[in-house]
């Protein structure tokens, strides 16, 4: 998960969280043309970008697995 907020709010995130999802900072979104945060992808494991999700993931780590595991299948 990348996101340009501070490492503390990034923290604080992470910790409210049930994700098991690796944290990272980016300064450089815009850059790379992300407009708008948040915004969720799903990249294979060569880092390509498989499914695109206009704002963040929403529901119980179940529901998040769920979807996620559908996005693969397709």
């Amino acid at each position: 998960m990348v996101s340009d907020e501070s490492i503390s709010k990034i923290k604080m995130f992470a910790e409210a969280k049930p994700y098991t999802f690796i944290y990272a900072k980016s300064n450089n979104l815009l850059p790379n043309g992300i407009t708008s945060v948040p915004q969720s992808f799903l990249l294979d494991k060569k880092e390509k970008k498989v499914y695109h999700h206009p704002t963040i993931f929403e529901g119980t780590k179940d529901e998040v697995s769920f979807q996620i595991k559908n996005w693969i299948k397709n």
